[in-house]
């Protein structure tokens, strides 16, 4: 949770920014132009659209907004 709330997680924005990772985008997105980000991961990204629904049947309404599930 504190690395999500801190932006230091295992994601390509984050590992692009310290030359971690290649390139800032998407490794899952289907169009590869997103960066893979916090945002992008939780709220976002077509790949994880079951694992979001079932979040947002779960959570309700606050499962729209980043701020509420951090």
């Amino acid at each position: 949770l504190i690395q999500l709330r801190t932006g230091h997680v295992p994601l390509n924005k984050h590992l692009h920014r310290i030359p971690k990772a290649p390139s800032p985008l998407c490794p899952s997105c289907r169009c590869r132009e997103r960066e893979e980000s916090i945002h992008h991961y939780l709220l976002a990204c077509p790949t994880y659209t079951r694992q979001r629904s079932a979040m947002r049947a779960e959570l309700g309404p606050k499962a729209h907004q980043l701020k509420n599930l951090l």
